[in-house]
C-alpha cells in the first residue's frame, strides 16, 4: 500500500511539473496515470490473495 501511495505522490508532482511545460504530455500523463494506479492496485491485491492461499495450504 505504500508503493501505492508513493506512486500517487510521485505522479502528483510530475504532473504538476509538467503541466508549466507541454500541454499535450500532461494530457499524457493524466490519460495513463489511473490505468497505471489500477494496475498497481490489481497487482498489490493479487499478492495479498496469493500470500493467503500460501498461508492457507501450509496450515492445513
Amino acid at each position: 500500500m505504500l508503493e501505492l501511495i508513493i506512486y500517487l505522490l510521485l505522479g502528483t508532482i510530475t504532473m504538476m511539473f509538467v503541466t508549466k511545460k507541454t500541454l499535450w504530455f500532461s494530457v499524457i500523463l493524466i490519460l495513463i496515470w489511473p490505468f497505471y494506479l489500477l494496475y498497481k492496485l490489481v497487482e498489490y491485491t493479487d499478492g495479498i490473495k496469493e500470500r493467503n492461499r500460501r498461508n492457507k495450504d501450509e496450515n492445513k
